[in-house]
């Protein structure tokens, strides 16, 4: 029996924070395996994550073929390894996935940055990967013969100097004829190393979104998978799993059809039988909010609920085919999920057409009114392949770009002896007719007050407290943030990022490129010799938690006090410092702190802050002693032996994507 070894690689930059199963790769392998095995084709496949692995493991054993999965956030590490194993092995390289232009113009560049591949697969892989390594075979592996004959079907490559493109294969809907990568065993090897399960529901997108590559007709057609594999696959991914792993759900809109809430019965049978997944990670589904809601409950709400906004500016909705979203309830559902225990989140996007200061602003008090906990928000990125990346859009609203690494996916892989640098590029709108640079600038800086003074309640006693009072929370933050850009602490967080904002921004993709090509040209960004690194709000709110507690709080009680009756000012004012005591030199794990206060703040923190606060009625002095228990000391020792600040804020403040300072706070009690 015939047999060709394959390696399927979706690799990861050393510091990406997102460390998930290779899913995409595997379920491409899985099918690949079977379809071959059904014609007597023996394929042994691997898949791989790391770059060093994969050029060490061809250096080994070389493969026939060699796949990547390409991202946005690998597109270039992709390119770099693909370019080594070309100049040392006779294998055909093949790459594939959303992140693909489809101008005639984009794909020439693409082919012109990316020249080590063989071949492309722009859409599912699993058909289309099969199919592509039959057709290798009849040619006995001979790629150049292949591009000469008829046309691949669902591949694209250069022939004769040009571009050309096989037949479309249709998108799958009955997504039972594929088989499960964890079920085939090939995921075992990523169990125990790190890495978080990923799977999916279903594929596919119903929305039109200019700014997403599923915003294309082809991902309109939804394929649903098979609601007993699924409860296999879970069963099977729990057995391997330790209980504090989250899971993660690549579906672009979960818990809105009526069949995800049977999905969501399988992921709560299997959270009886193991104990996991206690948390997921997923975005939920933008309309059926109610739906929504209840998907939460069934899972015991274990993911957070989205309410996917994007911007509430009816003009900036329509511009991006984005008005069949109803904001009203998305919202309302995000207060229903508050009332039933489920933690929510927004998203906004800076830069959208039609967006201005003005309205990006308001769409951050509509989160803040509706009480979302954290409200993300991320400069509007131009992805290829989709329909914000055409000459056209771009020129009806004046979106003007410039490029700069995307946070966290640069860094070193090791090849032999020589240590490779890789960075990748995203391009990002800076200005619009809409929105002025100097507003753009301004939005990015409120960004990160909203992490400081809001998002993930930071400052929730503080919130909650304001709030109680008849206090608009938006408000409050729009006076800190006046205010920390006037405190001498706080400025130079914020002038850090205003200075990251226009020195980490290159005019073309090729001059960023060739600025961060060397390993040391990359170190001196990494460490911060060339720009004010990074322009990224997790890292700087990290770096604020752990450094910049005492100022945050500062400003948080001159803002207070500004807007409450003086009756107030009292408990405010200590309740300001318990909530400074509580997370205070967070790394200063071997202390002991306490004060004494006239308000049991200790019994309202108990109660999770709900309601009027009873036990904020005067009392008699009281010593409250704050501390860290032994899970909190060995969490935050693990972290304190890096030397890179930015990475030590990082890992302590945030080791995964599911991670909230919360859990770092110290322990409360009055004393006896």
């Amino acid at each position: 029996m015939n047999e060709i070894r394959v390696y399927l690689a979706d690799l990861l930059h050393e510091r990406s924070r997102y460390r998930t199963f290779p899913y995409a790769a595997g379920c491409v392998g899985a099918y690949a395996v079977h379809a071959l095995a059904e014609k007597g084709q023996v394929v042994r496949l691997e898949l791989f994550r790391d770059p060093a692995l994969l050029l060490a493991r061809m250096q080994e054993a070389p493969a026939a073929v060699v796949g990547f999965s390409n991202y946005i956030w690998n597109e270039y590490l992709n390119s770099a390894v693909a370019a080594r194993i070309r100049g040392r092995h006779d294998a055909v390289l093949v790459a594939g996935g959303p992140n693909y232009p489809t101008q005639a113009k984009g794909t020439e560049e693409f082919w012109t940055r990316h020249g080590a591949f063989d071949f492309y697969i722009p859409h599912e892989g699993e058909l289309a990967f099969a199919g592509l390594l039959e057709a290798l075979l009849d040619v006995d592996m001979d790629a150049d013969r292949l591009r000469e004959g008829p046309l691949v079907p669902g591949c694209e490559y250069r022939a004769a100097g040009d571009v050309v493109r096989g037949p479309a294969i249709p998108k799958l809907r009955d997504l039972s004829v594929l088989p499960s990568p964890y079920l085939s065993g090939l995921m075992d090897p990523f169990f125990g190393t790190g890495h978080t399960p990923l799977t999916q529901a279903r594929r596919g997108c119903p929305f039109r979104c200019t700014f997403c590559a599923e915003g294309l007709p082809y991902y309109n057609t939804l394929g649903h998978r098979p609601l007993e594999q699924f409860r296999a696959e879970l069963d099977y991914i729990g057995a391997h799993m330790v209980a504090d792993a989250p899971l993660h759900l690549a579906d672009a809109n979960f818990g809105m059809y009526r069949q995800d809430l049977e999905f969501c019965d399988a992921i709560a049978a299997t959270q009886a039988r193991f104990g996991w997944p206690r948390a997921i990670e997923v975005s939920t589904g933008k309309n059926h909010k109610e739906r929504v809601v209840e998907a939460g409950r069934r899972v015991n709400n274990a993911f957070r609920f989205l309410a996917a906004l994007q911007t509430t500016d009816p003009q900036s909705l329509r511009n991006i085919r984005r008005d069949n979203v109803a904001e009203a309830s998305l919202l309302d559902a995000a207060a229903e999920a508050h009332v039933v225990g489920q933690r929510s989140y927004s998203e906004l996007i800076l830069g959208l057409p039609g967006d201005t200061l003005e309205s990006h602003l308001a769409g951050v008090r509509t989160c803040m009114a509706a009480g979302i906990d954290r409200i993300q928000q991320y400069p509007l990125i131009i992805l290829p392949g989709t329909e914000m990346e055409e000459p056209e859009y771009r020129a009806r609203f004046g979106l003007r770009t410039h490029f700069r690494p995307l946070p966290h996916c640069f860094g070193f892989f090791q090849d032999r002896a020589e240590t490779v640098a890789s960075t990748e590029i995203s391009e990002i709108v800076v200005e619009t007719d809409s929105l002025p640079h100097a507003d753009y600038v301004r939005a990015r800086q409120f960004q990160l007050s909203v992490e400081l003074f809001y998002n993930d309640g930071y400052l929730d006693e503080i919130r909650r407290f304001l709030q109680g009072r008849g206090l608009a929370i938006f408000d409050f933050v729009t006076a800190c943030h006046e205010r920390a850009l006037r405190d001498h602490a706080l400025l130079s967080l914020y002038r850090e990022l205003a200075l990251a904002v226009d020195a980490e921004l290159w005019k073309d993709a090729l001059a960023c490129r060739e600025a961060l090509a060397t390993p040391e040209a990359l170190r001196d960004y990494v460490e911060g010799r060339a720009v004010p690194y990074e322009n990224s709000l997790g890292t700087l709110k990290a770096r604020g938690v752990l450094e910049f507690s005492d100022p945050i709080h500062r400003v948080a009680l001159a803002a207070g006090l500004d807007r409450l009756p003086t009756r107030y000012h009292e408990p405010y004012v200590e309740l300001v410092e318990f909530s400074r005591l509580r997370r205070t030199a967070l790394t200063a794990n071997d202390d002991r702190l306490e004060a004494c206060f006239h308000f049991a703040f200790d019994q309202w923190l108990s109660t999770g802050c709900k309601g009027l606060p009873r036990a904020l009625a005067n009392r008699k002095e009281c010593t409250i002693r704050f501390w860290h228990d032994a899970g909190q000391q060995r969490e935050i020792c693990a972290g304190n032996d890096i030397e890179d600040p930015n990475l030590r804020a990082l890992k302590i403040v945030f080791p995964n994507f599911i991670s909230t300072p919360e859990r770092l706070f110290r322990h409360c009690e009055a004393r006896a």
